[in-house]
């Protein structure tokens, strides 16, 4: 299981600069789990044990209001990371994880993290490297809710989801990833009656087509709409 375990690391993006050695050493310290769609793997709140790498499958990333309306952060791929408040030296998640499709992870107990970070430089680097990314993008969100109509977000989160999630077709791109009207609602700070009207004008103008299968972009057409 930990040589299926360090095969799997290897193929992701910010495992492949380090030596094999090196990811067999981190594969040995982690433990491989699995959930179901909808199963939340941490809680905002929850005591911040340790490091998630996602191996396969998709999760978003939510915080919860004060009036207790769910808002979407983000949502992550395989070879992507969460967990990091343990990182920072936080003692619980300030975000809750939650499956949408059946996701494997590896999991990186805190007892171990600061050893390997102290001792395989490269893997602390990706480290920074990732989640300074996550903050970057954190800040051209606060500027998009602030700065942008909820038109112009709509447009925006489907060319984003589009270009991270999307299968190329001859229709345009295909969304690989089930989403309600809510949680696009909740991905952009807006009602679900308000994504359903604004989905329903994109399609008026055939910036996009919905089906049965989910939601073909066109992209040119939607970025016009922005």
């Amino acid at each position: 299981m930990k040589t299926n375990l360090a095969d799997l690391l290897y193929s992701l993006p910010s495992f492949t600069g380090l030596r094999g050695e090196e990811v067999t050493r981190i594969a040995d310290c982690m433990v491989a789990r699995s959930y179901e769609r909808d199963e939340v793997i941490t809680f905002e709140g929850q005591q911040a044990e340790g490091l998630y790498i996602l191996l396969s499958g998709r999760v978003k990333m939510t915080k919860t209001t004060a009036d207790g309306k769910e808002h979407i952060l983000d949502i992550l791929h395989s070879g992507q990371l969460f967990g990091g408040e343990v990182f920072l030296r936080l003692d619980t998640y300030t975000v809750t994880v939650e499956a949408l499709t059946p996701v494997k992870v590896g999991f990186l107990h805190n007892s171990y993290l600061e050893n390997l970070v102290r001792t395989i430089p490269e893997f602390a680097w990706e480290l920074i490297v990732f989640f300074n990314g996550r903050l970057l993008k954190s800040y051209d969100q606060v500027l998009d809710l602030a700065a942008n109509d909820t038109q112009t977000r709509m447009a925006g989160v489907l060319l984003k989801l589009g270009a991270e999630h999307g299968i190329e077709t001859p229709e345009g791109i295909r969304m690989d990833l089930s989403l309600t009207h809510q949680e696009l609602a909740n991905l952009i700070g807006t009602s679900r009656e308000t994504v359903t009207r604004i989905l329903k004008t994109f399609k008026d103008k055939g910036a996009v087509k919905i089906d049965g299968r989910g939601i073909v972009i066109k992209e040119d057409k939607l970025a016009g709409l922005m």
